[in-house]
């Protein structure tokens, strides 16, 4: 079997240094973003990233996956490991 990365689920709330070492990181790739956080009355919330600039042909879906290795939480592999099924 080979893993080719393994990821990490983004906490609720992203400490302000990693998310202003990451807006630089992928500002160098041509991608400009914000991340906005949200209260409702009722207790909930969220928060998520909203890019604003992507260069010519990316999309969302890969300025996200760049999003996410941009803060660390994506590991590379490849690993691989041999899995023996017993009759």
């Amino acid at each position: 079997m080979t893993i080719p990365y393994l990821e990490i689920s983004p906490p609720e709330v992203i400490p302000e240094a990693e998310l202003a070492a990451a807006q630089e990181t992928l500002r160098t790739q041509g991608i400009e973003m914000t991340y906005e956080t949200w209260q409702t009355a009722g207790g909930g919330g969220g928060g998520g990233a909203t890019f604003t600039t992507l260069p010519e042909g990316m999309t969302w879906e890969t300025a996200y996956q760049k999003y996410l290795e941009a803060l660390g939480y994506v590991y590379k592999g490849p690993w691989e490991t041999l899995i023996e099924v017993q009759p």
